[in-house]
């Protein structure tokens, strides 16, 4: 059998100052710009949204006095809108409340009948229809009735 000896590892106990190992860096070393950061364009936001306001006053004429894209409802939805790729005028009519101008199709719903035939809404009461016939014997209650508008009107 034979002897073996083990020799021990130091510990950083029991290291010297000049044997202990070197802290780690506490701050990265600054990293070069990599060729897809140093070669992207920038963008100028300021005239995409001149390019904006001017798709949008030129389909929706409400917004003539349009100057910012701020001035909107909802500008942050509109904004990640145009970002996933909608045109101005798609990203406009998701994000704003607007009532379709359509013509008035009520005109079905009003009387063919002038309202000035119809009557006054004046008429005899059963009461005094009773006393103008005994008044005018010889009257119908379509000629009494006739009667008592002209007298009244």
């Amino acid at each position: 059998m034979e002897d073996t000896m083990t020799v021990a590892q130091p510990t950083e106990d029991t290291l010297t100052a000049d044997q202990a190992p070197d802290p780690a860096p506490t701050t990265a070393p600054p990293q070069e710009d990599t060729p897809a950061e140093a070669e992207a364009p920038s963008i100028d936001y300021a005239a995409l949204e001149a390019a904006d306001i001017d798709a949008l006053r030129h389909e929706f004429p409400e917004l003539l006095s349009l100057r910012s894209l701020t001035e909107l409802q909802q500008p942050a939805r509109y904004g990640a809108l145009r970002d996933l790729g909608l045109s101005p005028k798609e990203a406009y009519l998701a994000t704003e409340t607007r009532r379709a101008q359509l013509p008035d199709n009520r005109s079905h719903l009003r009387s063919a009948i002038p309202h000035a035939v119809g009557g006054s809404g004046e008429s005899i009461s059963a009461a005094e229809l009773a006393a103008a016939r005994e008044l005018f014997l010889g009257l119908s209650d379509h000629e009494i009735r006739k009667l008592y508008k002209k007298v009244t009107a």
